[in-house]
C-alpha cells in the first residue's frame, strides 16, 4: 500500500484498509483510472498455502464458480536446473555446491560474486 501511495503520489495506509475486499477495490479503482489509461500496470496475485486451497476449490466442478476463471495456472517447483541458470559459476560440481548452500533461492544467487 505505501509503495502505490508513493507511485500515486498519494498518503496510503495499510491501517487504511483492513479488508482484502478493499484492498482490491483500490486495485481496480488505480487500473480503471482515465489518466493511467496508457500505463501498462502489471498485476500480479499470489496466493500462499491455504488460500490456493480454497481457489483450487472455487474452481472445482462443485462450486458455483466452476469454469468462470479467465486464467489457472500451477507453479512447478524452482529445480536445480533453473537455480543452475542462475549460478554465476560454470562447472556443475560449483552449481550443486551453491544450490545446496543456497536451496536455488534466486535472490540469494543475485547475491553471489564468482571473483571472491
Amino acid at each position: 500500500m505505501q509503495e502505490l501511495g508513493a507511485w500515486r503520489g498519494e498518503d496510503l495506509s495499510p491501517v487504511d484498509f483492513p479488508s482484502w475486499r478493499a484492498v482490491f477495490r483500490l486495485l481496480i479503482d488505480v487500473a480503471t483510472d482515465r489518466a493511467l489509461a496508457d500505463v501498462p500496470l502489471p498485476t500480479v496475485v499470489v496466493l500462499p498455502g491455504s488460500a490456493v486451497n480454497t481457489m483450487e476449490a472455487l474452481a472445482g466442478g462443485g462450486s458455483p464458480l466452476y469454469g468462470r476463471f479467465d486464467w489457472q495456472h500451477t507453479l512447478q517447483p524452482f529445480s536445480y536446473w533453473h537455480s543452475a541458470e542462475l549460478a554465476p559459476f560454470r562447472t556443475l560440481r560449483d552449481r550443486a555446491m551453491v544450490y545446496g548452500i543456497f536451496g536455488g533461492t534466486p535472490r540469494y544467487l543475485a547475491a553471489v560474486n564468482a571473483d571472491r
